[in-house]
């Protein structure tokens, strides 16, 4: 019965799972010669205002993955590639589809009655977008864009919005560093 509850959670999770990840990178960038990173250092102009507890979530989100894939931090100076992020809310329609419904019914002794109903739900949802841009360090180009979305969720312990963060960077950055691609694209 355990087991059964464990596994009925964890595919529950997976169900609420509404991450959507995108991301797009040069073609003619060999990824297998980066091996170092680092975050790009940031100054009050380019810097992009916004929390400073979901940008350290990000950080180490994003520092644990490139760990993972055997990609090691170093200093700006001398990184293969730099790291810098930015995240915002925007508001999407979420529109779900058209419904309609016909009924028919008596009531009464000789009464007979019909009814057609239409209805296009519309409603609102703030999202989640987090954007991680990765510049080759030598030449300042973007060789790498991850983009991440999520329904927005205020509520929650900070434990939550951390683990949060780390499946939305973990989705992100599944397909990271990409794998070379065999034709030539201009």
């Amino acid at each position: 019965m355990k087991y059964f509850l464990i596994v009925l959670v964890s595919f529950s999770l997976m169900a609420c799972s509404t991450f959507r990840s995108t991301s797009d990178y040069d073609v003619k960038t060999d990824f297998s010669n980066l091996k170092t990173y680092a975050w790009q250092t940031q100054n009050k102009e380019t810097k992009y205002p916004g929390n400073d507890l979901v940008d350290k979530r990000v950080i180490q989100a994003v520092d644990h993955q490139l760990t993972k894939k055997g990609i090691t931090v170093e200093t700006e100076e001398s990184a293969d590639i730099l790291v810098r992020f930015f995240t915002r809310t925007e508001q999407k329609i979420d529109d779900d589809g058209f419904r309609t419904s016909i009924g028919f019914g008596s009531f009464g002794s000789s009464g007979w009655g019909s009814s057609v109903s239409v209805h296009s739900p519309v409603e609102t949802k703030d999202v989640g977008i987090l954007v991680v841009d990765m510049v080759q360090r030598e030449t300042n180009k973007l060789i790498w864009r991850g983009t991440v979305e999520d329904v927005f969720r205020e509520h929650g312990t900070p434990e939550e919005r951390a683990h949060r963060i780390r499946k939305a960077v973990e989705h992100m950055l599944k397909e990271f560093p990409p794998k070379p691609v065999s034709a030539t694209i201009d």
